[in-house]
C-alpha cells in the first residue's frame, strides 16, 4: 500500500510542475520516481510470469500491459481531440503529429524523429506531449521482459541479472551525460529510451534484489540491522533529498543531465526500499488512505491533467485561479471515472462501456439507459474524427511570420569579411561628433554608470541611430542585437532604425546559445560599445549564463530585453533579468513586458510574437532605451526626417539574406 503512496508523491510533484509553480522548478523529477517504480513493479510481474510459464509468457505480458494501459489512454485522446475540435483549433493542429505515435506507444520516438521540442511552449503545447512517458515505459517493459527472461532461469533472480541491470543503468546515465548539449535542445536526451533507461533499470535491479512480497537480498549476517535500522532512517532522508532537488534545482540546470536525474533515481530506489520495510513510520504514513487514494488514481490523473491544463491555459498569467482549480478538480474527477468505468472493468475481464445485459428480465422493458455511456462515447469519437478530417490547420502565428536572421541557434554569422562604405559627410560629421563625445566623457564619466530602467516611457517617436565613422571604419557594429525569434519578427524595422548595427535572431535560441554567439562576434572583433540581448523567451537564463555574459561585456554597456510569454515561465525569467540588471552597473533592463502591457493587439495569438502593429513599438522601445549610451559612444540620434536629409539608409549588411546561407 505504501507504494501507492509513493505514486501520490510523484503525481503531485508532476501536477505542480505543469502548473509552473515557481517554488517547484524541477517537479518533473516525479516522472523519475514513476519510472523507478515502474521498473521495480515490472520485474515483479515478469518474474511471476516466468515462474509460471517461462519465456512463452513474455508475449502474454505485453498483451496484458497493452490491454490495461491502452483503453484509458485512447479514451483520453478521443475526448481531447473532440474538445480541441470544439474549442481550440490551434491545439488541434498541435496534437495532429502526436496522434498516431501516441496510439502506438511511440510519442517520444515520433517527437525525436520530427525534431519537436518538449520545451517549446510558445503558442501552446500539444495536449498529448505528456504521453512521451508512456512510450518510454512500454518500450522499456518490452525490452526488459525479454532480457530478464533470458537472464533469470525459471524466473529466479540471480547475481548476473542484477549486474546486467546495474551495468546497463550506468551506460544509460553516461549516454545522457555525453549526448546532452547545454547549448542545444535537450529533447533528444529527455525523450530517448537509451538515455532515460537508467531510472527503470535501477528499479528493476531493486526488484531482483528485493522482490515484491519477498525477502530482501541477504547483505550480511545481521540482516535485521541492515533492513530495519538504516531503511527506517534512509527512507525519509531519500524522500527529503528528492524534494530538495525538486525545489532547489532549476529545470534548466545541466546538472540534471550530468548526474542529477541519476541521483534522483538512486534516491527513489532507497525511498522504495524504505517503503518495503512495512513497519517503518514512512511506510505507515504513505499507507494512509489520502495517499493511497491519490496513488490509485495517479495513472488517470497523469493522463487527464495535461490536456486539461492546455485547454484551460492554466499557466497563463491572466488565467483566473478559479479556472486553475477547476482544471485540477476535473483532472481528478475524470481520473476517477476512468478508473471506475474503464480500468476496473478491464481488470475484471469486462469490456468498458458495454453493459453486462442490454435488457431486463423476461417481460420487462429493455434497459436502454445502460447503453447511454457507449452512445455518448461514439458521438464524441465521431465529433473528434470529423474535426480532424475537416478543420484546417490553424497556428498561433501565421506560417512564415517568424523569421531567423542568423546562421544558427549557437552559431554567429561571419562578419569579419564584410565591408561597409563611409561617405565624406559621415566622416566629417562623425569625427566632430567623436571629438565632442570624447571630451564629454572625460568631463563626466559617472554618466556612463547611471542606471536607467526603461519601462512605460513615451517612445512612440521613431529615431534612427547612426554610428560614428570611426566605429564603421573599424568594422564594428553598434549596436549588435542577439535575439530569439521575437526580435526577428521586426528585423525590417531594426534595419531602418540602426543602419550600422546588426541583428542576429534565431528561432528557439536559448540564453546559453546567445552567449556562444556573442563570444563568436567578439572573437571576430565586430562588436561595438553596445550589446542588446533579447534571447530569453525560450528558457530562463542560468547563473552561469549571466556570469559569462557579464564577463564578455565588461567593457561595454549591455541592454537586456525582458519577455512577454504568458504561457511559460514569464515571471521567473523577468525576475532573474531584473535582478541581474540591478546588481551590475553596466547592465540596463529594457522592460518590454511592462511597456507592452494592455497592448494585446501588438501580438499574434500566442501573445509573444509581434504582428505588424507591435513590431515598430518593440524597436522604438529598444532604440530609445539605448539612445543615451549610443550618443556617449560617438553616434548620432536622428529623427526620421533628419536621417532622410543626411541620406542615412538601411544598412544592407544588417539582416542576413537567407539566400546567402
Amino acid at each position: 500500500m505504501s507504494l501507492e503512496g509513493l505514486r501520490a508523491v510523484a503525481i503531485i510533484a508532476i501536477v505542480f510542475y505543469h502548473l509552473s509553480v515557481s517554488w517547484l522548478p524541477s517537479g518533473h523529477l516525479g516522472v523519475v520516481l514513476f519510472l523507478v517504480l515502474s521498473g521495480y513493479l515490472a520485474s515483479a510481474s515478469i518474474l511471476r510470469a516466468l515462474r509460471r510459464e517461462g519465456l512463452t509468457s513474455v508475449p502474454k505480458l505485453w498483451l496484458k500491459r497493452v490491454v490495461r494501459i491502452w483503453p484509458p489512454m485512447v479514451l483520453m485522446i478521443i475526448v481531447t481531440v473532440a474538445a480541441c475540435a470544439l474549442f481550440n483549433h490551434i491545439l488541434l493542429t498541435k496534437l495532429r503529429p502526436d496522434l498516431l505515435p501516441s496510439l502506438l506507444f511511440a510519442n517520444n520516438l515520433g517527437a525525436i524523429i520530427r525534431g519537436a521540442s518538449y520545451f517549446d511552449n510558445l503558442g501552446g503545447t500539444s495536449p498529448l506531449t505528456h504521453l512521451w512517458y508512456l512510450g518510454i515505459d512500454m518500450q522499456f517493459f518490452v525490452v526488459w521482459s525479454v532480457l530478464a527472461g533470458m537472464l533469470c532461469t525459471n524466473g529466479r533472480p540471480n547475481r548476473l541479472a542484477r549486474m546486467v541491470a546495474l551495468a546497463l543503468a550506468l551506460v544509460s546515465a553516461i549516454l545522457m551525460a555525453v549526448l546532452y548539449d547545454p547549448n542545444g535542445d535537450p529533447t533528444r536526451v529527455y525523450y530517448g529510451l537509451d538515455t532515460r533507461a537508467f531510472a527503470p533499470l535501477l528499479g528493476a535491479w531493486l526488484g531482483l534484489a528485493w522482490p515484491l512480497g519477498g525477502r530482501p537480498l541477504r547483505l550480511d549476517a545481521a540482516r535485521h540491522t541492515v533492513r530495519s535500522v538504516p531503511l527506517v532512517l534512509l527512507g525519509p532522508i531519500a524522500l527529503a533529498g528528492l524534494v530538495v532537488m525538486m525545489v532547489l534545482c532549476p529545470n534548466t540546470s545541466p546538472f540534471l543531465y550530468r548526474g542529477g536525474m541519476l541521483l534522483a533515481s538512486l534516491l527513489s530506489v532507497v525511498l522504495i526500499a524504505g517503503c518495503l520495510e512495512t513497519k517503518s513510520p514512512l511506510a505507515r504514513i504513505l499507507s494512509q488512505r489520502p495517499f493511497t487514494w491519490i496513488g490509485e488514481h495517479s495513472f488517470g490523473i497523469y493522463l487527464w491533467h495535461f490536456p486539461l491544463f492546455q485547454l484551460f491555459r492554466v499557466t497563463r498569467s491572466d488565467t483566473s485561479p478559479l479556472l486553475v482549480i477547476l482544471a485540477v478538480v476535473l483532472s481528478v474527477v475524470l481520473s476517477d471515472l476512468s478508473l471506475r468505468f474503464v480500468e476496473q472493468p478491464i481488470s475484471q475481464g469486462r469490456i468498458p462501456f458495454i453493459p453486462r445485459t442490454a435488457s431486463g428480465r423476461r417481460g420487462t422493458t429493455p434497459n436502454y439507459l445502460a447503453w447511454v455511456p457507449a452512445g455518448a462515447l461514439a458521438l464524441i469519437l465521431a465529433g473528434g474524427v470529423t474535426g480532424l478530417a475537416i478543420i484546417p490547420e490553424e497556428t498561433a502565428v501565421p506560417e512564415g511570420a517568424i523569421k531567423s536572421t542568423g546562421e544558427g541557434a549557437a552559431t554567429a554569422v561571419d562578419l569579419s569579411s564584410r565591408k561597409r562604405e563611409v561617405t565624406d559627410d559621415d566622416s566629417s560629421s562623425s569625427s566632430n561628433k567623436d571629438s565632442d563625445d570624447k571630451s564629454s566623457k572625460d568631463k563626466d564619466t559617472s554618466s556612463s554608470k547611471k542606471k536607467t530602467t526603461v519601462d512605460k516611457t513615451d517612445v512612440e517617436e521613431p529615431i534612427v541611430l547612426k554610428a560614428s565613422s570611426a566605429s564603421v571604419k573599424k568594422g564594428l557594429y553598434t549596436p549588435i542585437v542577439i535575439a530569439d525569434s521575437v526580435a526577428g519578427d521586426a528585423a525590417w524595422c531594426f534595419e531602418e532604425r540602426i543602419p550600422d548595427g546588426f541583428v542576429d535572431s534565431y528561432v528557439g535560441r536559448q540564453p546559453s546559445q546567445a552567449v556562444d554567439v556573442l563570444e563568436q562576434y567578439i572573437d571576430q572583433g565586430v562588436v561595438g560599445d553596445i550589446v542588446v540581448l533579447a534571447s530569453f523567451s525560450n528558457m530562463p537564463a542560468t547563473e552561469s549564463d549571466l556570469n559569462k555574459i557579464l564577463k564578455l561585456c565588461e567593457d561595454r554597456t549591455l541592454f537586456i530585453v525582458n519577455v512577454r510569454i504568458p504561457e511559460t515561465e514569464e515571471e521567473q525569467i523577468n525576475n532573474i533579468l531584473a535582478k541581474f540588471a540591478k546588481n551590475n552597473d553596466n547592465v540596463e533592463l529594457i522592460d518590454w513586458h511592462s511597456y507592452s502591457d494592455e497592448h494585446d493587439n501588438w501580438f499574434y495569438a500566442d501573445a509573444t510574437h509581434l504582428d505588424s502593429k507591435g513590431q515598430e513599438p518593440y524597436v522604438n522601445l529598444i532604440t530609445h532605451a539605448i539612445a543615451e549610451k549610443f550618443e556617449e559612444s560617438g553616434g548620432e540620434v536622428l529623427t526620421e526626417d533628419e536621417a532622410e536629409e543626411k541620406g542615412v539608409t538601411a544598412g544592407k549588411s544588417l539582416v542576413v539574406d537567407p539566400s546567402e546561407k
